[in-house]
């Protein structure tokens, strides 16, 4: 790189990064580092453009690994980098120079641990970063034990310390996606999931002490919406260049490749942001060995409008937050998987956030792009319509919400195209929707799945007996239906497995169609309605058969990090803008959306 650099194609043949990579040792205060670190280049934002970035480097890569033991070059430059950093956290105002140099120079060190990190065992990797150069006469070994926990340190300090303006926004980014690579080793290792290094490091080494504010500045990250800083002539952030400089340093790295048309994210920061976040709460989640503070202080966050305070008496560190403003950005961003399992995570194991939401008088705000997810559902990954689900299951563990669904009024709802729908109750559009997916959902299933098409017709049949034994009065809409489709029911009730839950369902059917028989020969629809109305009055209720009252309700599995974990990582490869060798994956399958 340096200011000579003009073109990815030359990266390879690079006189500097060709030192860098050499068995020639430099120390972190010679001033080679100034002339590598003094480049500017169109940030890679997508899959495509960093394969290209990859592939172009692969030579130097490969001299690196033979090299480094013999230079400690990779150390030296995470050293530059924490120097540039703590430079840039002392000084009163964000320097473009401090800025500029540390941004190349983690660009350069989160490259390495990238390519390391697909090839190497994690321990392989920590001891490549921190290999320190070999000593000489007179002097000291250099101690780099410490290194990739400083640098790690750094990444979360640069995080919630510096401020976030157009010339820092590159510079969070890259701090940001560090943090991901660094964290996952755990992808590429075979065998049963374990816990790593660095991870372990996040959660209890320096970097925790700054859980709490950490994950405050990622939500608030994914709060903004903040979008890419507008880039200057050359493509890069405003740096305060000359233009004619700045366009001599420029490194172009828009070129040929997969996917070259597809942009990443309007908001790569909040994007990396959510999915840092995910993948922090969702590890050590099931030793009770290691507490993990970021998981703690996501699910104890409270609104900032709540005049209620943490108890004394609380064990773990809180923070508040524009619940009203996370609600907003959480249902505007659904069509996400990633903003889905963050709203699912809220939902399920923070408190104060699912009072909030119940709370809400506008609940379509946020149960409709739900429902238009689970209505499009080909165009969504398996485990985003599972999550879509189990949010509205947990949602409707609360009466009041059961019944407020049923009391909001909705119009033309133009997504829904089986029918014209000029105007429906949200409560009403749910369950056709949520009817409509399991329909979907068993037509996709193989004869071999026959055990679990039984139990979903089992709760199917269960709802219904319930409606109509407690609920019968208010649901003549449906009793005309299943009159109408009376003759489906005849098979379940002599099969052992349905004939409890379709007693009383054949009773009720039986008793209207007595009451229907002794009606004019022909009865019309106002007719049929007219003999529910009054049938539903006078049905002997003492014939129906006693069954507790249906509730459901969700628990998570016995083992949730054996789901949740690869579920994460399977977002960090396909919305990261990040190229993941899939070769090397070991987590997952690459090759399918849900990996």
């Amino acid at each position: 790189m340096g200011a000579g650099s003009s073109s990815i194609s030359d990266l390879a043949s690079n006189q500097y990064l060709k030192r860098f990579v050499s068995t020639e040792v430099i120390t972190a205060n010679d001033p080679f580092w100034n002339q590598l670190l003094s480049f500017t280049f169109s940030i890679p934002d997508t899959s495509a453009d960093h394969r290209l970035l990859e592939e172009s480097v692969t030579s130097l890569y490969m001299e690196l690994l033979q090299n480094h033991a013999t230079s400690g070059n990779v150390a030296a430059l995470i050293r530059v980098f924490l120097s540039r950093a703590t430079e840039l956290k002392a000084s009163a105002q964000c320097d473009n120079v401090f800025t500029w140099q540390a941004y190349n120079a983690l660009f350069i060190v989160r490259c390495v641990c990238k390519l390391l990190v697909q090839h190497l065992s994690e321990e392989e990797v920590i001891e490549v970063l921190q290999t320190p150069p070999p000593s000489t006469e007179g002097t000291l070994p250099e101690d780099n034990s410490n290194l990739v926990e400083d640098l790690v340190t750094s990444l979360v300090e640069i995080i919630v310390d510096v401020p976030l303006v157009d010339l820092t926004y590159s510079l969070h980014h890259e701090a940001t996606t560090t943090l991901l690579v660094l964290t996952s080793a755990l992808v590429f290792a075979s065998g049963e999931l374990c816990y790593l290094t660095i991870l372990k490091m996040l959660m209890t080494g320096r970097a925790s002490i700054h859980a709490c504010l950490f994950v405050k500045t990622l939500l608030k990250r994914f709060m903004a919406q903040d979008k890419q800083p507008v880039k200057s002539e050359g493509g890069s952030v405003v740096l305060g260049l000359a233009s004619g400089l700045w366009n001599v340093l420029t490194l172009g790295l828009v070129g040929s490749g997969e996917d070259s048309s597809k942009k990443g994210p309007e908001s790569p920061l909040a994007s990396q942001s959510v999915l840092l976040l995910l993948v922090l709460a969702n590890h050590y989640t099931a030793d009770r060995t290691t507490r993990n503070p970021y998981r703690q202080a996501l699910l104890h966050a409270q609104n900032f409008h709540d005049p209620a305070e943490s108890t004394p008496t609380q064990a773990v560190a809180t923070f508040k937050l524009e619940f009203a403003t996370l609600y907003k950005t959480l249902y505007m961003h659904l069509h996400d998987d990633q903003t889905t399992l963050l709203l699912y995570l809220l939902l399920h194991k923070n408190e104060d956030f699912r009072t909030y939401v119940l709370a809400r008088t506008d609940m379509e705000s946020l149960i409709l792009p739900i429902l238009h997810t689970l209505y499009h559902a080909p165009d969504s990954t398996s485990h985003h319509i599972y999550m879509s689900l189990i949010i509205l299951l947990i949602l409707s563990e609360d009466d009041s919400f059961n019944k407020t669904i049923h009391d909001i009024p909705l119009k033309n709802i133009t997504w829904y195209t089986e029918r014209l729908i000029s105007d429906i109750s949200l409560g009403g559009l749910l369950i056709l929707v949520v009817i409509r997916t399991i329909t979907y959902n068993m037509t996709k299933m193989r004869l071999s799945d026959v055990s679990v098409l039984e139990e979903v017709l089992r709760m199917v049949l269960e709802i219904l007996n319930s409606v109509l034994t407690h609920q019968l009065s208010h649901n003549h809409n449906l009793v005309y239906t299943l009159l109408y489709k009376r003759h489906l029911f005849h098979p379940f009730s002599t099969h052992p497995n349905f004939q409890d839950v379709t007693q009383n369902i054949e009773m009720v059917l039986s008793y209207l169609m007595g009451r229907l028989e002794t009606t004019k020969r022909d009865p019309g629809v106002h007719d049929v309605q007219e003999v529910i109305q009054q049938g539903v009055l006078h049905l002997p209720k003492d014939r129906l058969k006693k069954f507790p009252e249906l509730k459901f309700k969700y628990v998570e599995e016995n083992e949730p990090e054996e789901f949740f974990i690869p579920y994460v990582w399977t977002l960090v490869y396909h919305k990261s803008g990040l190229y993941w060798n899939p070769k090397c994956i070991c987590m997952f399958d690459p090759s399918q959306p849900d990996g």
